[in-house]
């Protein structure tokens, strides 16, 4: 089987960049989309507190971790092969109150590379390595190594995984088989070994050297075995479940990978198991989670998850689950480092609630993650941190203001400001008039922690030097919010406004001319604020002075229009990116009547020049009839951009872009070249219905981006960056996104897709 790849890169190629290359062709996007279901995206959470990592812990790090309520436990390698364990403790009496570390034991590592692992329930603490078991507990005296435990007779390798639940320890191992080794205390009171159960054959590869993934829940145990060999023709891996009845566990159930198709390389990498939830899931860099629930002592698959954006990387890609929650590590494309995305199961679906990222401005990896009740802890750079997850995760909807309807209900002008609805060619803008002083206009009822506001706007006149026109977020009253301001002195600047003092966050040089239109976004999202003008990054800061507040338009002695307003409470969320990199196109599905050309293959020497540097592209070459080319998950809000050159345009062909595509019968589209146009379209089960079109010539064998929004009812079109188009529609309400041609031949670049 070949491994699937694309190339993920948000501003500009990384064409010899081969660390980006590298990294990127690790993705595997979507490749089981029709069991995604389409989800707002969930709420962002940053760490409530850090802890700093124990002791010497520059060698490795924080190399695991374990939470159980309000005690920590970690496990660090200095620069030596000892191992250290410590714990920290929170006070029941506030959340950001940690003592500790304190050390609890010291021991000798056999191998540098495979670590051991760790788990914590109540008082007991368990280290497991290749060639024993230590088990420490917390006695009136403080923590005690209670037990030193050797593999027993027939186990020659131990210690892949480990988990304690009510005085009992599974450990991964595997002899011929993959195991779990069970460990309880004797009626002398002394830990001692209960048994073992036996899973498929054992294959050792890479991590699972030792053994595969281990989980226990009450009378429950279940042993992932990722590189199980099965009957041909089935996929590998599989899921043993066993089940203590009458004091003896036996095999209950043997969980294989649930979809037809291809399977994946080592399904089963990771499970993670509470009561009648259990969650399969992949090791290495795939991050689909596999759902089972259990009804009347029978395991059925509910449903898979696929989580956008998929970008990550490592080896290790764990989940944990406690109560109705379920925690997957993941990596950031935005911030960079990792995330942890929280799941809750909604039915028989996984639904994203909460995406927990770091607050710092460098990235910061997580290497480690543990969940217990609603707290969160994940480990990386040294330092631990702490996610503490509210009750409420729900999310304001999405607002936004065409200005079509002639008014401007619920804005609330500033007295000196001068504010109408005008009509600007066949459309209605917000109008700030008046140059006298600054102007302001607050949106009613957006007050909102996480929030981001774009807008096009077009300064019409300067009073002087140095004028400006912006946004602001975090909006409480005239003394404190966070603005962005476009300036006659050829400045952006990011500000923010405490207590009636201003603070510069950052500035770059950049031109304000007027007449000319500006799609500029500002977001507020936990301690990030980022700037885009014209779709890219421009400005980006850390600050934590501003809690919450509303979206406003500003101005200061400058006339300006105001368009297209959009108010969301999440930064733009990367949800796919192909620049054709790697000669495949298997995340693309292809109908119609087209002739799809996929780029050559990738160079075996990235770093040498590429002669076929300029054909790494995706080309349409027939113009007999229409053709299509869809990827990604279903989701709502949708920002799809690409790249695209005409190359024969017959007189009635054109290409475009789709957005919200249901079925070959059913999605919005762009299109461009027929008869000199440009137009939004719907096709309703097979029907076509023009929504608003423009004239626009083009020239055939020239490069144009396209970009066509869905967001809410609103659809919005924009060519080389110029807003052009715009239309209210309902048919469609979510769907995927793709290139569409019709008698023409094109060739498409550069595909990037946003969610808002």
């Amino acid at each position: 089987m070949r491994p699937r790849r694309c190339f993920f890169a948000f501003s500009g190629r990384l064409a010899g960049n081969r660390s980006a290359q590298i990294f990127s062709c690790l993705l595997t996007l979507f490749l089981l989309a029709p069991f995604a279901v389409a989800q707002a995206a969930p709420t962002v959470i940053e760490e409530s507190f850090r802890l700093a990592g124990p002791g010497d812990s520059s060698y490795f790090g924080v190399i695991d971790l374990a939470l159980d309520g309000n005690r920590l436990a970690v496990i660090t390698q200095p620069q030596s092969r000892n191992i250290n364990a410590w714990v920290y403790e929170r006070s029941p009496n506030s959340e950001n109150q940690w003592s500790g570390p304190q050390a609890v034991f010291q021991a000798s590592s056999p191998d540098p590379i495979h670590m051991p692992r760790l788990a914590l329930q109540g008082n007991i603490l368990a280290l497991a390595f290749q060639d024993r078991v230590i088990i420490a507990e917390r006695l009136s005296s403080g923590w005690n190594v209670t037990a030193n435990l050797t593999p027993p007779p027939g186990i020659a390798h131990m210690g892949s995984d480990v988990e304690i639940d009510n005085g009992t320890i599974v450990v991964g191992a595997a002899t011929g088989n993959y195991q779990a080794v069970i460990y309880r205390k004797n009626s002398n009171g002394a830990w001692s070994y209960s048994g073992h159960v036996t899973g498929g054959p054992w294959q050792p590869n890479g991590a699972e050297f030792f053994g595969g993934d281990v989980d226990i829940s009450g009378n429950t145990i279940v042993l992932g075995c990722p590189y199980h060999t099965l009957p041909a023709g089935t996929p590998s891996g599989s899921v043993f479940v066993f089940t203590n009845t009458g004091g003896s566990w036996a095999q209950n159930a043997q969980l294989r990978y649930p979809l037809s198709g291809e399977e994946p390389p080592n399904w089963a990498g990771h499970v993670a198991m509470e009561a009648d939830k259990l969650i399969v899931s992949f090791g290495y860099v795939r991050p689909e989670s596999y759902f089972y629930q259990r009804t009347n002592g029978v395991w059925d698959f509910a449903s898979a998850y696929h989580p956008t954006p998929v970008f990550f990387g490592g080896q290790d890609i764990p989940a944990a689950i406690s109560g109705n929650l379920i925690a997957k590590q993941l990596g950031d494309p935005v911030r960079g480092g990792g995330r942890v995305l929280l799941y809750s199961p909604q039915g028989s679906q996984l639904v994203p609630v909460a995406d927990l990222k770091h607050a710092q401005y460098t990235a910061h990896d997580f290497a480690r993650i543990d969940l217990s009740g609603r707290t969160v802890a994940a480990s990386g750079n040294d330092t631990i941190l702490i996610f503490d997850i509210p009750s409420d995760l729900s999310q304001p909807s999405i607002v936004q203001d065409n200005f079509q309807d002639g008014n401007a209900n619920g804005w609330q002008p500033f007295p000196l400001s001068s504010w109408t609805v005008a009509s600007s060619g066949a459309a209605r803008v917000y109008r700030q008039s008046q140059l006298a002083s600054e102007a302001r206009s607050v949106l009613g009822g957006s007050d909102w922690t996480q929030q981001s506001v774009s807008a096009l706007i077009t300064p019409r006149a300067f009073d002087g030097s140095d004028r400006w026109f912006g946004l602001a977020t975090r909006f409480t009253d005239a003394s404190n919010y966070y603005y962005v301001t476009l300036r006659s002195s050829n400045t952006i600047m990011l500000r923010r406004m405490v207590d009636g003092v201003f603070t510069t966050l950052a500035s770059a040089p950049l031109t304000a001319t007027p007449g000319q239109t500006y799609n500029v976004r500002l977001e507020a999202v936990g301690t990030r604020l980022r700037v885009y003008v014209n779709h890219q990054l421009r400005l980006e800061a850390i600050d934590s002075s501003l809690r919450h507040g509303q979206a406003a338009l500003l101005t200061y002695r400058t006339q300006a229009d105001f368009d297209n307003v959009l108010l969301t409470p999440n930064s733009l969320t990367p949800l796919f990116a192909d620049d054709f990199y790697y000669g495949e196109t298997t995340l693309w599905n292809k109908t119609g009547d087209g002739t799809w050309v996929d780029p050559p293959e990738a160079p075996r020497e990235p770093d040498l020049p590429d002669p076929y540097a300029e054909q790494r592209n995706l080309s349409q070459t027939s113009t007999v009839g229409g053709a299509r080319a869809h990827t990604g998950v279903a989701t709502a809000d949708q920002v799809f951009q690409v790249r695209a050159r005409p190359n024969t345009l017959t007189p009635t062909g054109w290409f475009g872009a789709m957005a919200r595509y249901v079925d070959d019968g059913n999605y919005y589209y762009l299109k461009v070249g027929a008869a000199g146009e440009a137009s939004i379209r719907k096709l309703v089960n097979g029907a076509i219905f023009e929504l608003a079109k423009v004239p626009f010539a083009v020239t055939p064998n020239t490069w144009y981006t396209l970009r066509l929004e869905a967001t809410g009812n609103q659809l919005r079109a924009y060519i080389n960056d110029r807003f052009l188009l715009e239309a209210t529609d309902t048919s469609h309400a979510t769907g995927k996104y793709g290139l569409v041609t019709y008698r023409a031949a094109a060739t498409f670049d550069e595909v990037r897709v946003l969610e808002p």
